[in-house]
C-alpha cells in the first residue's frame, strides 16, 4: 500500500538518483492504486483509489468533485461487488460460477443464473414504470410445482400451463373477495356469437368413442370439504373423421354420492331426462304415454284441415269445425251415406270420401237380481265418443267392434279402429268414451242410450213389498259411420 506524488520534475536540478527514487515510489503508488485508509491528497479527475479502511477494500474513482465507489472487494468470498447506489447498500456480486447476485444491505434479493432468475425474498414484485406493482409472487417453502409460459409462432396461441415434479397438476385461477375470473374476446362483430372460452380434451393415445371435455362445479360444503356438485360433459359418441357425433350430458350430486347423469342432449336432437317437473309438479306419465305425438310437427292450419292430406299435424276441435263449416258453405262437402253397425264388422272406405263422422256407443251395464222398492239404483249406461276423421289420410278398411249387453254384468266396449272407442257400463257405474273429438261418459241413474232395460220394467201397483227386480242385460252398443264427400 502506498501513496506518492513526485510533483513537478525539474530536469536541471533533479539528479538521476533522485529521479529513480521518485519513479520507484510513484510505481508503488500506481501499482497499489494509491491504497490507503485515507484519500490521496493529489487529486485528478478519473483517478482510482483503493480505500483500505475495512478488510473489504473499496475501489473508488474521483469524478473531479467526489469519490464514487465503483466496487467492493469481498475478501471473504474473493469476489468483487459492484455498487449500484451512493449509499453502497445495493450491489451486484457473484460467489458461484455461472451466476450473478443482487444484494441489498448484505441480503440476497435475486440471483441470475444461466437457467433463470431466482428471487430470494418472501414476496417479490415486478413493478411498472411508475413503480407500481405489476406482478407479485408468493413463495412456498417446499414447492415442486410451478407455471410454465410458452410463446408461439404465427397462427398459434401462447400457453400458460402447469409444470413441476408431480404427474398430474391442476392450474388454479382465483379472484379476490367476491370478484370473479373473466374471459372475454373483443371483436368488431355485432350480430354473431363470439366464442370467449374453449374447453379441449387431447389424448396422447388414439381417441375413441367416450372421449370428451367436462366442466366441474364444486363448492365448500363443510370446513375444508370441497364437493363436486355438478358436471357438464361434451362426450364424443363417434370419433370417425368428418362423421363425429357428440352428446351433452348434465350430472348432479344427490345424497352425497358422486354426480350422476340426470339429462342428456343427444346428437340426434333427442333429450333424455330422468324425471320431468312442470310448475313444481312431477310428470308421472310413462314413455309410451309421452310418445303419443311422435311424428307430429304442430297444429293444422285451416287450409290443412280442409285439404285433409297432412298426417303430421293435429286437428283441434276448432279446426275440425272450421273445416266442416267451410266445406258446407262452399258446397264442397255433402253427406253421402250413413251406416249403423249393431254387430262387429268392417267398414270399407269409399274412394271419394273427404271425412267421416263416427259415433261410438258402448253397451250398458246389466241389471242384477235385487230386492227392494220401486226406484232402486239402476245400472250404468255405456260411454260414447264422436270423432271426425279426415278421409284421404285414413287407412282402410277399418275394423269395428260393437259391445254386447251382458246379463247382470259389465257391457261390452265398442270401437271404430284406432280412432275412437268407448267402454261399457257396469252394474252400478257408467262407461266412458276415449279418443274422440267429443268423449262422453254414460249416465248413472238416468235414462241414456245403452242403459239397462231394468228401468223400463213396469212396477206392479200396488207393489208387493219386498219387490224383486229380475236380472237383465244392458242395451247393446252401436257404431254410426257418416260419410261426407
Amino acid at each position: 500500500m502506498a501513496q506518492y506524488d513526485f510533483g513537478t520534475i525539474d530536469p536541471n536540478t533533479k539528479s538521476g538518483t533522485a529521479l529513480a527514487s521518485d519513479l520507484n515510489s510513484w510505481r508503488n503508488a500506481v501499482h497499489s492504486t494509491h491504497s490507503a485508509s485515507t484519500a490521496p491528497s493529489y487529486l485528478v479527475a478519473g483517478m482510482l483509489w483503493a480505500d483500505t479502511t475495512s478488510a473489504n477494500y473499496e475501489l473508488k474513482m474521483y469524478d473531479g468533485a467526489q469519490w464514487i465507489t465503483v466496487a467492493i472487494l469481498d475478501a471473504t468470498n474473493n469476489v468483487a461487488r459492484v455498487a449500484v447506489d451512493p449509499a453502497e447498500t445495493s450491489y451486484i456480486t457473484s460467489t458461484t460460477s455461472g451466476q450473478i447476485r443482487h444484494l441489498i444491505a448484505s441480503a440476497d434479493v435475486f440471483t441470475i443464473r444461466s437457467t433463470g432468475v431466482q428471487f430470494n425474498i418472501a414476496s417479490p414484485v415486478i413493478a411498472d414504470s411508475n413503480n407500481n406493482e405489476l406482478i407479485s409472487f408468493t413463495t412456498t417453502a417446499s414447492a415442486v410445482n410451478q407455471i410454465a409460459i410458452t410463446n408461439a409462432a404465427t397462427g398459434n396461441p401462447p400457453t400458460i400451463s402447469s409444470a413441476g415434479g408431480d404427474t398430474n397438476i391442476n392450474l388454479l385461477l382465483t379472484a379476490k373477495g367476491t370478484g370473479v375470473v373473466y374471459t372475454y374476446s373483443e371483436t368488431s362483430a355485432t350480430n354473431t356469437v363470439i366464442d370467449v372460452a374453449r374447453l379441449e380434451a387431447r389424448s396422447t393415445g388414439t381417441p375413441a368413442a367416450g372421449i370428451g371435455a367436462g366442466l366441474l362445479f364444486a363448492a365448500e360444503t363443510s370446513a375444508s370439504n370441497f364437493e363436486i356438485g355438478a358436471r357438464i360433459e361434451a362426450i364424443a359418441t363417434d370419433v370417425t373423421a368428418t362423421s363425429e357425433d357428440f352428446d351433452l350430458s348434465f350430472k348432479v350430486m344427490a345424497a352425497g354420492a358422486a354426480a350422476t347423469e340426470v339429462m342428456r342432449v343427444k346428437s340426434t336432437g333427442v333429450v333424455d331426462v330422468d324425471a320431468l317437473s312442470i310448475a313444481g309438479t312431477t310428470v308421472t306419465a310413462t314413455a309410451a304415454e309421452l310418445n303419443i305425438l311422435d311424428g307430429i310437427t304442430g297444429k293444422a292450419t285451416q287450409a290443412e284441415a280442409e285439404a285433409g292430406t297432412n298426417d303430421t299435424t293435429l286437428m283441434t276441435p276448432l279446426k275440425t269445425a272450421q273445416a266442416i263449416s267451410a266445406q258446407a258453405a262452399s258446397g264442397g262437402v255433402t253427406a253421402a251415406s250413413a251406416q249403423a253397425f249393431t254387430a262387429p264388422g268392417t267398414w270399407t272406405k269409399p274412394a271419394s270420401v273427404k271425412f267421416v263422422k263416427v259415433t261410438v256407443v258402448a253397451a250398458g251395464g246389466g241389471q242384477t237380481t235385487s230386492a227392494g222398492p220401486a226406484g232402486s239404483a239402476p245400472s250404468g249406461a255405456g260411454g260414447g265418443a264422436i270423432k271426425y276423421v279426415p278421409g284421404p289420410s285414413m287407412p282402410g278398411p277399418v275394423s269395428i267392434t260393437v259391445g254386447a249387453g251382458v246379463l247382470g254384468g259389465t257391457g261390452g266396449s265398442s270401437s271404430f279402429g284406432p280412432h275412437a272407442s268407448a267402454t261399457g257400463g257396469t252394474t252400478s257405474t257408467p262407461g266412458a268414451g276415449t279418443g274422440g273429438d267429443i268423449n262422453k261418459g254414460g249416465l248413472d241413474g238416468g235414462l241414456d242410450y245403452g242403459q239397462s232395460l231394468a228401468l223400463r220394467l213396469p212396477v206392479p201397483s200396488p207393489s208387493p213389498s219386498p219387490f224383486t227386480y229380475p236380472a237383465l242385460a244392458g242395451n247393446p252398443g252401436v257404431v254410426f259411420v257418416e260419410v261426407f264427400e
